[in-house]
């Protein structure tokens, strides 16, 4: 049926460019509330962060978080446990 407005097969697509507009207002939001608390997508941040965080750590500290991430097994946390005890 026709009336002033043409056919009703024009609210299909406007159902579907509002709700392409709500999903982006949240995709958005999203992203500004992430740039907000700093997770931004800056990897150089990332890396500077870690390693001014690496720096403060003592030796000791670094191997206990080696050994708790597995990076390194037991027999090798011991040696170079044993090297930081003889240190000067």
């Amino acid at each position: 049926m026709m009336d002033r407005y043409g056919s009703m097969m024009g609210w299909g697509w406007m159902w579907i460019f509002w709700a392409l507009i709500v999903i982006g207002a949240v995709l958005l939001g999203i992203v500004l509330i992430n740039l907000l608390r700093g997770r931004g997508s800056r990897p150089e941040a990332d890396s500077n962060r870690h390693d001014s965080a690496a720096s403060t750590m003592t030796a000791r500290q670094i191997l206990e978080q080696r050994y708790a991430r597995g990076e390194i097994d037991t027999a090798e946390y011991r040696e170079r446990l044993e090297n930081l005890n003889e240190g000067p």
